[in-house]
């Protein structure tokens, strides 16, 4: 029950694109967070399968695998000044003062 709540929210998740975001997008971490909390302490104690994602969707998750790797190369102070996404270099900048 609660897994298909999980994927109600993710059908869902587009509607507060046209809202408010001060109470829409807060709303909708929470409700997320609340049922991926009760999910997996069900899933932890048992009651609940474990659902697996089948292997022919590895077409799916290899490329935001791969835009996760970059995005955390980016965050990496050896990796090339010119490699910084534009947007990231003050978030960069401001990290690299904290003692």
């Amino acid at each position: 029950m609660i897994f298909r709540l999980l994927v109600a929210m993710v059908l869902v998740a587009p509607l507060p694109f046209g809202a408010f975001p001060a109470w829409a997008w807060p709303a909708m971490a929470a409700c997320t967070g609340a049922l991926l909390l009760g999910w997996g302490l069900l899933a932890a104690t048992g009651r609940t399968p474990v659902v697996r994602l089948p292997l022919r969707l590895w077409w799916c998750a290899a490329p935001s695998g791969l835009a996760m790797l970059w995005a955390a190369f980016q965050t990496l102070p050896f990796s090339p000044a010119a490699w910084h996404h534009p947007q990231g270099s003050p978030l960069i900048s401001d990290a690299e003062q904290l003692p």
